[in-house]
């Protein structure tokens, strides 16, 4: 899918006047087994099907929707803000999921677009999770806006911590694992063209590690995850993970890299 996601740079970054309000239904959908199993080994999880893993899902269904004309933004150069998993019920391995995809784009006459996804996966007619996704599409703009100020850590003293070393290859490692071969990750010409020293970290290959690590100090499952991105992991690089009650920071040299919240 790498290369017609790159296809889509040429793209306008406009959207109708009545912004973007579609539908996509994905059916018959089956987990790769081999695919699972190497996600479970790589992280360590033990269930059947990890709440990390149903991302994949959903975020399969929205890189298809995205090539579409529907959407008709470029994907290069889209950035994750936030996403929000949660899981309803136990699903079943080797039974077929069916996916409810629905994307808002607000019209804006100028400055940023911020796309909305969620996607809701189902099996059997029930509902196993829910996955709402928030993106950001650069656009120049005339005006001159505030300069956002990026969140600083805010967890002093905290209940769990560790600290990860995340090689320069883990972004090949997990691909190999997820599918997720955005070039960004693995290449560093990729990655300083749209605008980075050097290749950064899959967001949700940290938040799967973080995931593992909430449930490792908790002796539970979790069954949601609502995490926002703040700052790229550039590989190599070591994080510091922060676990406090239901809150959790990963901070890179002093930057937080992502916060959430977890049940």
């Amino acid at each position: 899918m790498v290369k017609p996601a790159l296809a889509t740079f040429t793209r306008s970054k406009q959207v109708p006047k009545q912004g973007v309000h579609a539908k996509q239904y994905f059916n018959n959908v089956y987990i790769e087994h081999e695919k699972l199993e190497a996600f479970k080994a790589y992280f360590g999880f033990e269930q059947e099907i990890p709440l990390a893993y149903l991302y994949l899902l959903a975020q399969r269904a929205q890189a298809a929707f995205m090539l579409t004309k529907s959407y008709g933004l470029p994907i290069p150069g889209t950035i994750h803000l936030n996403n929000q998993l949660k899981q309803t019920a136990v699903g079943k391995v080797h039974e077929p999921f069916d996916l409810r995809l629905t994307c808002s784009i607000a019209y804006k006459d100028v400055g940023s677009l911020h796309p909305k996804f969620l996607v809701e996966i189902y099996q059997n007619g029930q509902s196993v999770a829910e996955c709402e996704s928030h993106y950001l599409v650069k656009r120049k703009s005339k005006n001159k806006g505030t300069k956002r100020e990026k969140p600083i850590p805010k967890i002093s003293l905290a209940e769990f911590e560790e600290t990860w070393h995340l090689p320069k290859d883990i972004g090949k490692q997990y691909a190999e694992v997820s599918n997720d071969h955005n070039p960004i990750h693995t290449s560093k010409t990729a990655a300083k063209l749209l605008g980075f020293r050097a290749p950064i970290a899959q967001g949700w290959c940290v938040v799967s590690k973080a995931i593992n690590a909430i449930e490792r100090s908790t002796q539970k499952n979790i069954t949601s995850i609502n995490v926002g991105f703040n700052e790229p992991a550039y590989l190599p690089s070591t994080i510091e993970f922060l676990l406090d009650k239901k809150e959790i920071e990963l901070v890179t040299d002093g930057k937080l890299v992502l916060a959430g919240e977890f049940t």
